[in-house]
């Protein structure tokens, strides 16, 4: 109970609230890369995500939280 409170994407439209994922959703590219995938995720190993500043390392991460939520 106490991780849904202090967590606003498991509230009901708390994920789209997200300033990130808001302007995805309202850019009109369609262009997402997916450098991970969930089948990456659910193997066992640690997973990296590396790149220079402001590329979008964050936005692909909530998107891919996005659709596992």
């Amino acid at each position: 109970m106490l991780l849904n409170i202090q967590n606003a994407w498991w509230n009901a439209g708390g994920l789209w609230q997200d300033p990130d994922l808001i302007k995805v959703k309202a850019s009109p590219l369609r262009y997402r890369p997916r450098p991970i995938t969930i089948q990456d995720c659910l193997s066992p190993g640690v997973v990296t995500l590396r790149g220079a500043r402001r590329i979008g390392k964050t936005v692909t991460l909530k998107l891919l939280v996005a659709e596992l939520v």
